[in-house]
């Protein structure tokens, strides 16, 4: 079941490192806000009509979806947006974290969409979007929190946080999170997230299928190599 979608470390660190760098503002302002952007995207990717996207070839097409709902109900503002995506494309409730050196844990609430959105809007994220997919045993629902939760932090000045996450955050997985689990290809979704952040810097319209086509391009030539 969905709800029971067991997350890995990375993910983890990004929910922390976003929080971090967000102290800055009003935390219980911007939690609110946030709140409320994220039940509005659950509820639009919890359409009806979106039912047999998600599996099919029109997944990119309803990221890109994604993205410009997002943007809308951020004002257009792209750090939020982005923040926003981040949430609403995680699959669970809470994050089973191990405190170093005990025999105890304790589940951190991660803030998510009313019960009523929650399974629906997960059935719904896009999956199998990558070229790779059918290589694996993954259906690439859970790659899309790394995308977007890699381009706010790349949006923001902070890409250099996101990428060392992903190459040095094996060595701590034993150590922090129960029952996580290593894909190799979550490396390549950070940093196409990375560079999706650093061009929405220059204030350009990019959409995000546009980097997941260039991945995919890239490995359907080396298959064919």
């Amino acid at each position: 079941m969905l709800a029971s979608f067991r997350p890995d470390l990375k993910i983890t660190f990004y929910f922390t490192l976003v929080i971090i760098a967000s102290c800055f503002s009003d935390i219980h302002s911007q939690r609110s806000k946030l709140s409320l952007r994220v039940e509005l995207l659950s509820e639009y990717l919890s359409r009806d009509s979106f039912s047999g996207f998600s599996e099919s070839k029109h997944a990119l097409a309803l990221i890109d979806s994604l993205y410009i709902e997002a943007l809308r109900i951020s004002e257009s503002d792209k750090s939020e947006a982005l923040y926003t995506l981040m949430f609403t494309t995680i699959q669970y409730r809470m994050v089973p974290l191990r405190i170093p050196f005990t025999p105890f844990s304790l589940n951190y609430p991660l803030l998510s969409p009313s019960s009523h959105l929650f399974d629906k809007k997960n059935k719904n994220i896009p999956s199998f979007f990558l070229f790779d997919s059918k290589f694996t045993n993954s259906d690439d629902r859970d790659k899309l929190a790394h995308f977007f939760g890699s381009a706010y932090l790349s949006y923001n000045g902070l890409g250099f946080i996101s990428l060392l996450i992903g190459f040095y955050i094996e060595g701590f997985e034993d150590l922090f999170i129960e029952n996580n689990s290593f894909d190799v290809r979550d490396l390549s979704i950070n940093i196409l997230g990375y560079h999706f952040g650093k061009q929405l810097q220059k204030e350009v319209s990019e959409l995000p299928s546009s980097y997941i086509i260039l991945h995919n391009l890239k490995h359907f030539l080396l298959k064919s190599g």
